[in-house]
C-alpha cells in the first residue's frame, strides 16, 4: 500500500512540474502577416524583432500576405499549437498599418 500512495504521490509531483504557473502574458507590436504553406495552410504575424507569432484569432479582413499591422493581445499558454510553427496568441487588437 505504501508503495502505491509514494508512486502516485511521485507522479502528481511530475505533473505539477510540467504545468506552466506563468499563465497568459500581454504582447504587442508591429509586423507583417504571413502566409504559411504548412499544414494546409494558415496566416501568421512575423513581428518586426523576428518573432513567429500563430494568432488563433485573426479577422478574416487580416488575412492578407505581406500586410502590415498592429497587433495587441496575449500568449496562450497552450504547449505546441497544432500548426507547430509559432506563439499561440489571441488578439484583442489589430490595425492595418501603410508599409514602413
Amino acid at each position: 500500500m505504501f508503495r502505491i500512495i509514494a508512486a502516485s504521490l511521485v507522479v502528481v509531483l511530475m505533473l505539477a512540474g510540467c504545468s506552466s504557473s506563468t499563465g497568459p502574458r500581454a504582447i504587442s507590436g508591429t509586423g507583417f502577416v504571413s502566409y504559411v504553406d504548412l499544414e494546409g495552410g494558415f496566416y501568421g504575424i512575423v513581428a518586426d524583432n523576428g518573432a513567429h507569432l500563430d494568432p488563433i484569432n485573426l479577422p478574416a479582413a487580416f488575412r492578407l500576405d505581406g500586410l502590415y499591422v498592429r497587433y495587441r493581445g496575449y500568449s496562450v499558454p497552450t504547449g505546441a499549437s497544432f500548426h507547430m510553427w509559432g506563439a499561440s496568441v489571441t488578439l484583442t487588437d489589430i490595425a492595418a498599418l501603410p508599409t514602413r
